[in-house]
């Protein structure tokens, strides 16, 4: 476990200290989609023109049978006051996403997706981080508008986007706020 604890806290501590910089940044001017699929994992990241906010949804579809899980966790603009209940995963790729906007000078709001399928080989964090990583060093999909952004990653999970919603806070506050009728 100390191991594990180390990489967490590593990753917790640059990250805060991106997402410092990066909040006093301009937002990004439009919708846009980041995804990677690797390892029987698909990892879809949508930045809004917010400041800068993140919640990380992972899912485990099928993975250990008919089963399905979900795990959300997320920070507004002030950030955390305590430990994300689903562990490192949330700071892997936050630090992630924070590199990117960093790099672009610019702020976000995120909303990462995760979804693991039958065959998943459980990799810890490191996954997480190089996948997310891979993901907002792909060519990112652009939308003029968050329903349109939201559609598309809709199209690409396997969970119906009501078991996202039921369990997500920023997800859940940014369709009341945009008046989506995607649910």
């Amino acid at each position: 476990m100390p191991t594990r604890w180390s990489i967490t806290a590593v990753d917790d501590m640059l990250g805060k200290r991106l997402i410092e910089d990066i909040k006093n940044n301009p937002t990004i001017n439009s919708y846009q989609v980041y995804e990677c699929n690797k390892l029987n994992s698909r990892f879809l990241v949508m930045m809004m023109p917010t400041e800068w906010q993140y919640e990380f949804l992972e899912a485990f579809a099928h993975v250990f049978g008919s089963e399905e899980m979900l795990f959300v966790d997320w920070e507004g603009f002030e950030g955390r006051k305590t430990y994300a209940g689903m562990g490192g995963c949330y700071y892997s790729a936050r630090l992630a996403v924070a590199e990117k906007l960093k790099k672009m000078n610019k702020q976000a709001g995120a909303l990462v997706f995760r979804e693991s399928y039958h065959g998943y080989v459980p990799l810890g964090v490191w996954l997480v981080r190089e996948h997310v990583r891979a993901a907002m060093n792909s060519q990112p999909k652009n939308f003029a508008d968050f329903d349109s952004a939201l559609s598309y990653i809709y199209s690409k999970l396997l969970l119906h986007p009501s078991n996202y919603v039921k369990q997500s806070v920023l997800l859940k506050k940014s369709i009341l706020k945009n008046r989506t009728k995607i649910v």
